[in-house]
């Protein structure tokens, strides 16, 4: 009996062991991790400006674009040294201010029109740094 008990219990202890390690997500170099968290900000961001066109509140889409101005002029936001890729940040400060000026205008049409523009300076901005990285990433 008491050898059944020690096989029961080393088999949960692996158990646990084998979950615990399925269960961790890969390592990622810490200056990745920040770059995600960073770029979840500005996602929040951007959440709350979707969410303040929704409910036509100005001063929430004009605060938090111009959140989205600030995060982009931070030192993390510059993941990449290319003129192309610092056209691409130029372009995304530009359409937030056009979306910070409509909101302080209560222009809900031509804040609703900044917000797409913001949106596909994001989505166009993510397809190029993937493209890069793909280029660069080493063969297998």
């Amino acid at each position: 009996m008491r050898r059944l008990l020690t096989r029961g219990a080393v088999i949960v202890a692996c158990m646990a062991v084998l979950a615990t390690v399925i269960g961790q997500e890969p390592k990622e170099e810490e200056g990745t991790k920040d770059v995600k968290a960073f770029m979840r900000t500005k996602l929040v961001h951007s959440q709350r400006v979707l969410e303040g066109l929704t409910l036509e509140d100005f001063d929430a889409i004009a605060r938090h674009a111009q959140q989205m101005a600030l995060l982009s002029q931070d030192a993390s936001w510059n993941v990449l040294e290319t003129q192309e890729y610092y056209e691409r940040s130029a372009d995304f400060r530009r359409s937030v201010q056009e979306l910070k000026l409509a909101a302080q205008k209560k222009n809900l049409d031509g804040a609703a029109l900044a917000y797409m523009g913001v949106t596909l300076k994001c989505i166009e901005c993510h397809r190029y740094l993937r493209q890069v990285q793909h280029v660069e990433a080493p063969a297998p």
